[in-house]
């Protein structure tokens, strides 16, 4: 992609939600966390590399999202 004066523009790749973009930029090294997001909607969740897909977590109003790089946001409004 180029500018009007023909000088390259850089193109960035973002979560697909700004929950997405959110979670992601958690400031975080460890593999296990959780985070809260509050915006439009207050979501609580965690990052996991798999959907949870049970009857508890679908009778508990849990939902699984696309993350970045492959993750699933296993999230619940509150």
């Amino acid at each position: 992609v180029f500018g009007p004066d023909g000088s390259p523009t850089p193109v960035v790749a973002v979560g697909s939600h700004d929950t997405a973009s959110a979670v992601v930029a958690v400031p975080t090294e460890a593999p296990d966390f959780a985070y809260i997001s509050c915006g439009t909607w207050s979501l609580v969740g965690l990052e996991l590399d798999e959907p949870v897909l049970t009857e508890a977590s679908r009778q508990a109003n849990f939902t699984n999202e696309l993350g970045v790089d492959g993750t699933v946001r296993y999230l619940k409004n509150v």
